[in-house]
């Protein structure tokens, strides 16, 4: 499978993050994983671009599989699905979000900072609704386009990219609008940053956090 789009590889991995630790403090691995806790989980877009993050102590997938009852990846970038097959730890499948069927339905779906790097939306939903009981939760994770800092950034040379592969902008109430057309609605929201100088700033929330995390379940 062959996407000149993926960065894979080529994204830089910081390795002062490696820890045989996983950071359950933060944020998105906290929101997400105590949704996760004792559940089957399918988690998309679990490789995180350069596989050596799975080193990383904010690694999601590891998160979820240290708390979950099981869970299955997808992810489309195939080196990096084959990468951490090879630790023998994971169930990873290399599909393509927007269209994919894996035959199997779980609690809980995963969708942690994938949603902004798709084109087909529609397709995405329909894959993950197969994967979805009546009882299932999907959890969505995406930047915050109204960060204070992508404001400064428009500002100053109208240049705001978090990375080179997103093709859109997700904000709670489109976000909603897109959930709600298809047959979702969501039962909680909540705002993050990994910076602590995000998080003491006397600002909104909708502006201070660099991420924000919703909880959706069927109508």
């Amino acid at each position: 499978m062959k996407n000149d789009y993926i960065i894979g590889s080529k994204a830089k991995v910081d390795a002062a993050t490696f820890s045989d630790e996983v950071d359950f403090n933060d944020h998105k691995i906290k929101f997400i994983s105590d949704y996760c806790r004792d559940r089957t989980v399918l988690d998309l877009g679990c490789v995180q671009h350069n596989p050596r993050n799975y080193k990383s102590k904010f690694w999601l997938h590891e998160a979820i599989r240290l708390v979950s009852k099981s869970v299955v990846g997808v992810d489309i970038y195939k080196e990096g699905v084959d990468y951490l097959n090879k630790l023998e730890k994971y169930d990873i499948h290399c599909h393509n979000a927007e269209s994919f069927d894996l035959g199997q339905k779980f609690d809980v779906v995963v969708a942690g900072d994938i949603i902004e790097h798709l084109e087909d939306l529609k397709g995405f939903f329909n894959s993950i609704k197969k994967h979805m009981h009546h009882d299932s939760i999907l959890l969505i994770s995406t930047p915050n386009p109204f960060y204070f800092m992508n404001i400064i950034k428009s500002v100053v040379n109208s240049d705001v990219q978090v990375n080179k592969e997103h093709t859109l902008w997700m904000c709670p109430k489109t976000l909603q609008q897109l959930l709600n057309r298809n047959g979702l609605d969501i039962d909680n929201l909540k705002y993050g940053s990994r910076f602590y100088k995000d998080r003491i700033l006397p600002f909104p929330k909708r502006i201070k956090h660099i991420t924000f995390h919703v909880k959706a379940s069927f109508t």
